[in-house]
């Protein structure tokens, strides 16, 4: 009803949540159980590339692939906008 999203993990009862709900560059985004606090709302954006962006309510930053870099248990977490693909999601329906 506010505009924001929670993202919520398939196959367990958990949700995207900023650490602590912290304010700084490079604080770890995790997973934890849904409490309705701001660290657990995000803003979804489009991007012109047909991507998406997704800033956190709490802090105002966006989900960042750390170190870009994409591979099995990389980290993500909360970095100032920038723009880069690191900070740019595709979402793909669930089949």
């Amino acid at each position: 009803a506010d505009g924001y999203y929670t993202i919520s993990l398939l196959g367990c009862d958990k949700v995207l949540d900023v650490d602590c709900g912290l304010k700084e560059d490079g604080t770890n985004i995790q997973q934890w159980q849904y409490n309705g606090s701001d660290a657990q709302k995000w803003r979804v954006l489009p991007n012109a590339d047909g991507t998406w962006s997704f800033i956190s309510v709490c802090n105002g930053k966006y989900i960042d692939l750390s170190g870009g870099n994409a591979h099995n248990s990389a980290n993500i977490h909360c970095w100032s906008g920038n723009a880069s693909n690191a900070q740019k999601w595709v979402l793909t329906p669930e089949n």
